[in-house]
C-alpha cells in the first residue's frame, strides 16, 4: 500500500478559501483507494464561513465536531472520476456543497490523479 499526501487551497470569486490537509491510501495491486482522510480548513474574507472539519471515507459511529465523508468514485487512483462529499452538521453540509460543485471536483481529481507511483503504473501496463 501506498500513500498520496494531499494539500490543496480553492478559493472562489468572493476570497473564501478551502484549504484541504490529508492522505490517500491506495494499493496498486489489485488497483484500489484504500483510504483518503484529513482535515479542511474553511477561511477567507469577513463573509466566508470559517472553521475546521475533519474528514474521511467512513464516518465514525458518533462522529464529534463538524465531520464530512468522502467517496472516491474509481477505483484506480489514476483514472479517480471524482469524490463525493457528505456533512454531518450544518457548516459540514456547506462545506460538502462547495467541495461538490463542479471547479473544487475537478481541481481535487486532479491532484489525486498525479499520484506518481500510480501514474508509472499506468504507463507500466499499458498496451
Amino acid at each position: 500500500m501506498a500513500t498520496k499526501s494531499v494539500d490543496v487551497t480553492l478559493a472562489d470569486t468572493k476570497g473564501c478559501t478551502i484549504h484541504i490537509k490529508g492522505d490517500v491510501k491506495y494499493s496498486l495491486v489489485p488497483p484500489s483507494v484504500d483510504g483518503f482522510k484529513g482535515t479542511i480548513e474553511l477561511g477567507g474574507g469577513p463573509s466566508c464561513p470559517k472553521g475546521t472539519l475533519t474528514f474521511a471515507m467512513v464516518a465514525p459511529t458518533k462522529p464529534k465536531g463538524n465531520f464530512v465523508t468522502v467517496t472516491v468514485i474509481g477505483s484506480d487512483l489514476s483514472q479517480v472520476q471524482g469524490l463525493l462529499w457528505k456533512g454531518t452538521t450544518d457548516l459540514g453540509n456547506l462545506t460538502a456543497k462547495q467541495l461538490n460543485a463542479a471547479p473544487a471536483k475537478r481541481a481535487l481529481v486532479g491532484v489525486m490523479r498525479a499520484a506518481p507511483i500510480a501514474n508509472i503504473k499506468n504507463k507500466a501496463f499499458s498496451r
